[in-house]
């Protein structure tokens, strides 16, 4: 039987998409990378929930067999990246998840190895990028970067962070924290705003000391601007009564709830570029305020054992509507190749507000990171999952698929904006923000 999910009920369940997850420790132990090997790949069959995409005739068995004379061929494990062995291992972990499927995949060796982590979604912007197999593989292994990542996408070089000091020119200090109350002005993107206001932590007490910006402005001609770096709403709500960073957070969104329905407000523009995702529970309090009844925007279902291909039936993710009639003013969402996790399931929200109620809904920028399932830390009610091996490695990957209310499935693929506008990286760093140009065109 299909069930609807609304996402307010998923609170006590799911973990922030931000933080590295890590289920606990096996305490088996390992010493070769044969032993270490057919742990981690037994694993993989186990919790890795995309084998419908990425071994859907077996192929992962075949996988086994091909490798497993290599890892033996490589003897003890040695945590040493300049040892040869390990190189090797890492090598062949390397070219066995470069192909996978999930967005959110991250392989990270323990940090006595010096090495780096290895991302399918980096494999794939490295590869855009013009870099080679081996240069990709070098640049995880050694946690390196290269300057064609900066020059040609958009993923390192443009966040809320770097929008707020390119396009609007704000100056930023990583010493202290920043916040400026929702206000009169006219010194903000060439006097754009007639009121704006922000926010810029460079490290959160609450939320393990990670950071976050916002911002939050509107133009004289009433068009309404929304920035944030990640879902952190709900954290932040939870500490308004011990931290005034919390406070300031909340003002800012309140302030944005309120200005929505405002007489003067003409349109409405929600960018969602370099936002990496976070806690869905926030997508109800963020969106449900532009949604009358409910909106059906996704599927989701995850594994109903340790079979690899064994999944439980699909159940539709909804958002809870806060208004009696649909939503008026147009509304444009930004994103681009590093909008993931909640800023996807955000556009396949808006997307369905489309579809199913008419509102007038644009999305613009690049396309989407290809990122969407969920992740949790609570591995109890779930067959899939992140997970360690042997003290080696830890692994990040979702417990679930999720396609749009359609069926289409983005992940490893990327949400198409309706309408696409190239990064230049040249004019983005000298504050001509081509894409925000574009968002205020269309309302």
């Amino acid at each position: 039987m299909r069930k609807t999910i609304l996402i307010a009920i998923l609170l006590f369940i799911l973990a922030s998409c931000r933080g590295y997850i890590e289920r606990p420790s096996d305490t088996q132990d390992i010493t070769t990378w044969a032993e270490f090997f057919d742990l981690w790949w037994n694993k993989m069959d186990q919790d890795y929930v995309f084998w419908s995409f990425d071994s859907p005739a077996d192929e992962w068995d075949q996988v086994r067999k091909d490798a497993v004379p290599k890892m033996e061929s490589y003897g003890n494990i040695v945590k040493d990246s300049k040892n040869e062995n390990t190189r090797n291992a890492a090598r062949l972990l390397f070219d066995l998840t470069k192909d996978l499927t999930d967005g959110h995949f991250q392989l990270r060796f323990d940090s006595n190895f010096n090495i780096g982590s290895f991302s399918p979604f980096m494999y794939r912007k490295m590869r855009e990028a013009g870099l080679s197999d081996e240069e990709s593989f070098e640049l995880r292994y050694t946690s390196d970067t290269d300057s064609r990542l900066w020059n040609e996408s958009d993923f390192i070089a443009e966040n809320t962070k770097s929008i707020m000091q390119e396009t609007f020119k704000i100056a930023i200090d990583d010493e202290r924290n920043i916040n400026q109350p929702y206000t009169t002005t006219n010194e903000i993107y060439d006097g754009c705003f007639e009121k704006a206001g922000y926010v810029t932590y460079s490290s959160v007490p609450f939320q393990d000391g990670d950071s976050f910006y916002m911002f939050l402005g509107k133009s004289s001609d009433g068009i309404l601007y929304l920035a944030f770096s990640d879902f952190a709403f709900t954290t932040f709500l939870k500490n308004t009564h011990v931290n005034e960073d919390a406070k300031a957070v909340v003002n800012l969104l309140q302030a944005f709830q309120t200005e929505i329905d405002a007489p003067d407000t003409t349109g409405v523009i929600i960018d969602l570029r370099g936002n990496g995702g976070g806690l869905a529970n926030d997508l109800q309090m963020l969106w449900g305020i532009f949604v009358s009844g409910n909106v059906d925007f996704g599927e989701i279902r995850t594994k109903r054992s340790d079979n690899r291909l064994s999944y439980g039936a699909w159940n539709t993710l909804s958002i809870e509507g806060m208004r009696e009639s649909p939503y008026a003013n147009p509304v444009v969402v930004i994103c681009n190749s590093m909008s993931a996790s909640c800023s996807e399931m955000s556009l396949m929200i808006f997307k369905a507000l489309r579809e199913q109620q008419g509102v007038d809904v644009t999305i613009t920028g690049g396309i989407s990171a290809g990122a969407n399932g969920m992740i949790t830390d609570n591995d109890t009610f779930f067959d899939a999952g992140s997970f360690s091996a042997g003290g080696i490695v830890t692994v990040r990957t979702p417990f679930s698929q999720i396609r749009y209310i359609d069926g289409t499935f983005y992940e490893g693929k990327g949400i198409v904006p309706d309408d696409v506008v190239n990064f230049n990286y040249t004019q983005f760093t000298t504050g001509n923000d081509l894409r925000l140009e574009h968002a205020f065109e269309c309302i």
